[in-house]
């Protein structure tokens, strides 16, 4: 992937080839971005805001509030191309290759994926985001900027503050609302430590938030930037893999190894490309 850095008026740009927003930030493995019209998105994460908007056929992503790192945000430092072409190696992935070239993967701040997949627990997309907007109207603060005016998504330490009863009046989190509360002050006592964990030894450290099992932690491990040697076995994998491979586990722990061991590094990309293509039929 080509990566293009620009000085304008003192604000860096990235111009990012060879991507498709609507699939990669309003799917089902980032619920923090609006959609302001088919060439302008924007994101409202706690740590930063992103605007990425179409410009002479490239999008390009420039940072409005905040200290996101956009560069590990997008992954650009991923050898995309290659694996595509180890992937449609797999007559399997011929399709969904071709007709969703364009779906990468986000690096999303750790604390914001964390609440974000506790709430998908049991839930579906638009309703997952429509939590997630709620709980950022309510609670963020005012982000103004020459785009639009947004709320961030709040902090761990407001999150903390709000009575479960409260959060699930205002949000439509329901019954997940204590886990909310109590997993965000957990992360506040254990932040220095968990941040810096990875891969499988990150995913055991999860499970100790309240409202974390197997496929949520998967969930925060990969789409926070932390691993990619797996994928969630959700109710779509475990079809994929009875449908597509006929293959059947009872227990989540072998499809997942199943998963690991065919996919190796490229597991995490495998995943959300088979998630996104049959979900979408």
């Amino acid at each position: 992937m080509e990566i293009i850095r620009k000085n304008k008026t003192k604000m860096k740009l990235w111009k990012i080839n060879d991507y498709n927003p609507e699939i990669s930030l309003l799917g089902g493995h980032n619920f923090f971005w609006k959609r302001i019209n088919e060439n302008e998105y924007i994101s409202f994460h706690n740590e930063g805001g992103i605007y990425l908007y179409k410009s002479k056929g490239f999008w390009r992503a420039e940072l409005l509030y905040g200290f996101l790192d956009i560069e590990n945000y997008f992954q650009l430092d991923i050898d995309y191309d290659a694996i595509l072409s180890t992937l449609s190696k797999d007559i399997v992935f011929k399709k969904p290759v071709s007709e969703l070239r364009g779906l990468k993967l986000t690096s999303q701040p750790f604390f914001d994926v964390l609440i974000s997949f506790i709430i998908s627990s049991n839930n579906n997309i638009n309703r997952i985001r429509k939590s997630v907007l709620d709980i950022t109207k309510n609670y963020g603060a005012k982000q103004k900027n020459k785009i639009i005016d947004i709320n961030n998504f709040p902090a761990p330490e407001k999150i903390s503050n709000i009575t479960a009863e409260e959060l699930k009046e205002k949000t439509g989190v329901g019954y997940r609302a204590g886990y909310l509360t109590n997993s965000a002050k957990l992360f506040i006592k254990d932040k220095d430590d968990i941040i810096n964990y990875k891969e499988d030894i990150l995913v055991e450290k999860l499970k100790e938030f309240p409202g974390v099992g197997d496929k949520v932690a998967d969930c925060v491990a990969i789409y926070s930037g932390r691993a990619q040697t797996f994928s969630p076995m959700d109710r779509w994998a475990t079809k994929i893999l009875y449908d597509v491979y006929d293959v059947d586990f009872k227990k989540y722990k072998d499809a997942r190894k199943w998963w690991k061991m065919k996919f190796g590094k490229n597991a995490s990309y495998a995943g959300q490309f088979l998630f996104e293509y049959y979900r979408r039929r």
